[in-house]
Parts: structure tokens; sequence; C-alpha cells
């Protein structure tokens, strides 16, 4: 039997075990495509990045952190936002001083 159900307990056993056993090889089978596209995903940038460096003479390094494949926790996604935050902040803070700075200059001439 194909989604690993024995002759014994397909002719013998519960006739609603053969739909969970179809089930469990669906999600199997769906768990490993998942996988293998993740698996794609990584080669597909390993090999980009080695013809961008061949290419272009850069130096541009492989992702060094895989993609998440769970779901954060609320304390993770906070922490993410304010991450985010504290970054765009600091760069709105570097454009004012650059933007003052330019402002002074022009004004003293």
């Amino acid at each position: 039997m194909n989604y690993g159900m024995t002759l014994d307990e397909y002719w013998n056993g519960d006739p609603y075990a053969a739909v969970y056993y179809r089930e469990k090889h669906r999600l199997d089978i769906e768990t490993r495509n998942q996988e293998m596209w993740l698996q794609g995903l990584y080669i597909f940038n390993a090999v980009l990045v080695a013809i961008n460096n061949g290419i272009n003479g850069g130096h541009e390094k492989y992702i060094s952190k895989p993609l998440e494949l769970f779901p954060k926790t609320d304390e993770q996604k906070q922490a993410e936002i304010e991450k985010t935050r504290k970054a765009f902040a600091e760069q709105l803070d570097s454009m004012m001083a650059a933007w003052n700075k330019k402002h002074e200059a022009e004004q003293s001439k």
C-alpha cells in the first residue's frame, strides 16, 4: 500500500484508517516539498553570490542567517519591531545632523 498501510490493516482494520494514512502521506509530501523548496532557495542564493563575485569581482557573502521556518513568538515580534524602530530613529538623526551641517555651512557664507 502506497500510504504505508499494511494489507492486514487495510482489509481487517478500521475502515477510516486509510483516510488517516492518506492524510499523513499528503502532509509528508507537503513537508518534503517545502524542505526541497527551501534547499533550492539556499542553492540559488549561493550560485547567485558566486556568479556575482566572479563576474563583477565583488566580495558579497552568502546569507549568514537561514530563513525562519517557524512563526515568531510575540516577544520576538516586539523585539524586532523595537530594533527596526531604533534603526529608523538613528537613520533620521543622522539625516537631520547632515542637513543641519549643510544648512549651517550655507548660512555662514
